[in-house]
């Protein structure tokens, strides 16, 4: 048996690596991230395969440009954004959900989010928070700040 050494665990969205986790697959994407279509089947094809981790190269602006309609979690949360601005550091067009269990809890909107270099800030903020009874949607409230 291969002697593992002691590190710390940490997670890659919600896969554990280090520590006592199993050891993960990871690879990484080899085409250019700007050519969308080649990028994707190619992450398809490794999640497919049983990859647990996929990395994606973005060596220049070309390629960070073409990131459009991004889809990731983000601290257990969905996030849709349509527009990344490298450069600038924000998203465009900005939506997140989440879930519990099968139930949409709440959506948070916002045209745009800035990266502050300690966490994301965004302004003119709707947020929508759905009420459930016995696994029914009874009312919603709606919230802008």
């Amino acid at each position: 048996m291969i002697k593992r050494y002691p590190t710390k665990k940490i997670f890659v969205g919600d896969v554990a690596v280090g520590g006592d986790a199993p050891i993960s697959v990871q690879s990484m994407t080899f085409s250019k991230t700007r050519d969308v279509e080649a990028t994707v089947e190619q992450i398809k094809r490794l999640h497919f395969a049983g990859c647990d981790i996929v990395r994606v190269a973005v060596p220049d602006y070309e390629d960070a440009y073409a990131l459009k309609d991004l889809f990731f979690i983000y601290k257990g949360t969905f996030v849709y954004a349509k527009n990344l601005d490298p450069l600038n550091k924000k998203m465009e067009d900005l939506v997140m959900f989440e879930f519990i269990g099968n139930y949409l809890q709440y959506t948070i909107e916002a045209k745009e989010a800035i990266f502050t270099g300690r966490g994301w800030l965004a302004k003119d903020i709707l947020i929508k928070e759905l009420i459930y009874s016995k696994n029914t949607l009874q009312k919603y409230k709606i919230e802008k700040r």
